[in-house]
């Protein structure tokens, strides 16, 4: 009896840790990510910009305001996608090589 309940805690266990380890290291990442996304959102109003991209600059309707507010919103944006995609690869090569860790223990110290 005693030796079932062993077994059962420590198949428990592994199960736990491994649950614990992927499914919210990987909620973790994701809120993480997802907050510093939202923080540049904040910072450079990418959709904003979007949104407005066709429209004067401080609303001076002439060549000069629509011409210079297009190239600012448009580099805006640019910026703007360029960050948000270097924010959400490097979660994933962070959340990848936190994923690696446990299968690279257990084969090192299986010997392999």
């Amino acid at each position: 009896m005693v030796l079932v309940f062993l077994v059962r805690n420590l198949l428990l266990s592994i199960f736990f840790f491994f649950k614990r380890w992927y499914w919210n290291g990987y909620f973790l990442m994701y809120g993480k990510v997802l907050g510093i996304v939202r923080r540049l959102e904040r910072a450079l109003a990418v959709r904003a910009n979007l949104y407005f991209l066709f429209q004067p600059l401080y609303q001076e309707y002439n060549v000069f305001g629509y011409a210079v507010g297009f190239v600012v919103r448009f580099a805006r944006i640019t910026v703007g996608l360029v960050l948000y995609g270097v924010v959400v690869l490097a979660g994933i090569t962070l959340y990848v090589a936190w994923a690696l860790i446990p299968p690279v223990l257990i084969l090192k110290s299986l010997g392999f």
